[in-house]
């Protein structure tokens, strides 16, 4: 009877082990790849906190993502003080098939979905559950930073007869938001009972030589005029519920700026400048005036172009 060999020492069965364990856990990672990319890094309070989750298949089969019990794509979120945020209510996505070999990308708004109204910083990654294996697979954190702006204006109005809501009252507020590399003038409206934010988003980038102007008309709808560029303007519609009603693009011509003006009938009319429609009509293009467009009195027989300033464009 052969004597029984000798077993390996302690320290080589852990590497053993340890090397087994490590390869199934890369083998279970290489079935799926989970990244996730904010739009930005910074953002207005109450705005839109969108990120980008990208889901690819290593499986090297088709395979089905479904909620169980539990959504199959969620997020981790924590805040300033590391404390992990609850969902602030429960949401469900649909079950999705990916092809082997193949990617999916969704755009989320994570602050839909937990409670991130306050200014700070907050670490989130995007977690996928993958049924076949039942575990999660999660993206690498990204850290967002919620600030808020300075505020230029706010006022509350009513919400008009036969529009729902009617009765309540809402507040617009301008905010100014310095992003280190531009201004952008930020839209808010909520409800000024309870505060709810109906919405929030940016007009845009403004110059601060000449200070946005407001006023609102019969059907209490906010018009907004925003210097953006250059001898360049945007006129901005927005209603009670906060969503964009018009927008239209005015350029500086003959040495006057487009500006808002109220008739005393409630509306609200744009006098001064040139609309970008109008600019656009003329075949020589903007700020080219044709010879028949001269004073009376200049004289010239031949048809001519007078080239004048070209507004600059957004």
């Amino acid at each position: 009877m052969s004597a029984p060999k000798p077993c390996a020492p302690l320290p080589q069965l852990l590497a053993v082990v340890t090397g087994l364990w490590l390869l199934g856990l890369g083998s279970a990672r290489a079935q799926m790849s989970v990244t996730m990319e904010p739009t930005k890094k910074l953002f207005v309070a109450y705005e839109p906190v969108t990120v980008t989750v990208s889901i690819t298949n290593r499986a090297g089969r088709d395979i089905v993502l479904a909620s169980k019990g539990t959504p199959w794509l969620s997020f981790n979120v924590t805040d300033s003080n590391g404390n992990l945020l609850s969902p602030a209510g429960r949401t469900t996505f649909e079950p999705v098939m990916i092809p082997a070999g193949q990617m999916l990308s969704r755009k989320i708004k994570v602050n839909s979905m937990y409670p991130m109204g306050r200014e700070g910083l907050y670490r989130v990654n995007a977690s996928v559950y993958f049924p076949q294996l039942d575990r999660y697979f999660q993206s690498q954190p990204s850290t967002i930073q919620i600030s808020d702006g300075r505020e230029l204006w706010r006022q509350v109005v009513g919400v008009p007869e036969g529009r729902e809501g009617e009765g309540t009252y809402r507040r617009y507020t301008l905010l100014s938001f310095n992003t280190g590399s531009e201004r952008l003038l930020y839209i808010r409206v909520q409800d000024e009972r309870t505060g709810a934010v109906f919405a929030t988003f940016s007009l845009g980038q403004f110059i601060a030589i000449r200070e946005p102007e407001w006023t609102i008309d019969g059907q209490n709808q906010l018009h907004i005029m925003q210097m953006g560029a250059p001898r360049t303007y945007a006129h901005t519609v927005i209603d009670v519920d906060g969503q964009v009603v018009a927008r239209k693009v005015y350029y500086e011509a003959n040495g006057q700026r487009p500006q808002l003006v109220p008739t005393g009938t409630g509306e609200i009319v744009v006098t001064g400048g040139i609309s970008e429609e109008d600019a656009n009509r003329n075949p020589l293009g903007p700020g080219i005036h044709m010879i028949s467009e001269r004073p009376e009195g200049i004289g010239g027989s031949e048809a001519t172009a007078v080239p004048k300033e070209k507004p600059a464009r957004p």
